[in-house]
């Protein structure tokens, strides 16, 4: 009985991980643009830098379900306003090209950019601790370090469906 727990959990936060990357956000909109005024090369470079920062929220999302009651809030609220720090700055950046030039682009790096994305994403946190929670509040004794490598495999396969679905998407020329 155990086992079936153990798949039911891995296939529903696998499923979870999509849906986490699927629902539209910064890297979403920054993608769908770099590839419509670009190209798809271009957009996985951005995707490649994004993943790395969403992996670095995945372990701290899931060292915060394992250390939950030794974790600093202000950590978190400090994270916070560095993020909304440096998307405001990308948004104004974005803003302030637009109307300088159509023809240069947005992104001058798009991995390191993507990373940069990733990193201060501001749905990060709030929204992988909202669609993780579910599964951690009814199963708390199956998130510890001993199983970190499972669920951390299992979240980057699911970045990676949805990454495709997303690059599809992108693709679509009725988008560009």
């Amino acid at each position: 009985k155990l086992k079936a727990v153990v798949m039911t959990i891995a296939v529903l936060f696998f499923i979870k991980s999509v849906i986490y990357i699927i629902t539209p956000g910064p890297v979403f909109l920054a993608l769908i643009g770099i590839v419509s005024k670009e190209n798809i090369a271009q957009g996985l470079r951005l995707l490649s830098g994004s993943i790395i920062g969403t992996v670095g929220w995945f372990i701290l999302t899931y060292a915060s379900y394992v250390y939950a009651s030794i974790l600093p809030p202000i950590l978190f609220t400090g994270l916070s306003i560095l993020c909304a720090a440096y998307l405001f700055y990308l948004g104004a950046r974005m803003i302030w090209l637009t109307k300088t030039s159509q023809n240069q682009s947005i992104f001058e790096n798009p991995f390191r950019d993507g990373l940069m994305l990733g990193i201060t994403n501001p749905k990060s946190y709030p929204v992988m601790t909202a669609v993780y929670g579910s599964l951690v509040i009814d199963n708390a004794a199956l998130f510890t370090w001993a199983n970190f490598s499972m669920f951390l495999g299992l979240a980057i396969i699911g970045y990676l469906a949805a990454y495709g679905v997303l690059m599809t998407f992108a693709s679509i020329p009725f988008l560009s």
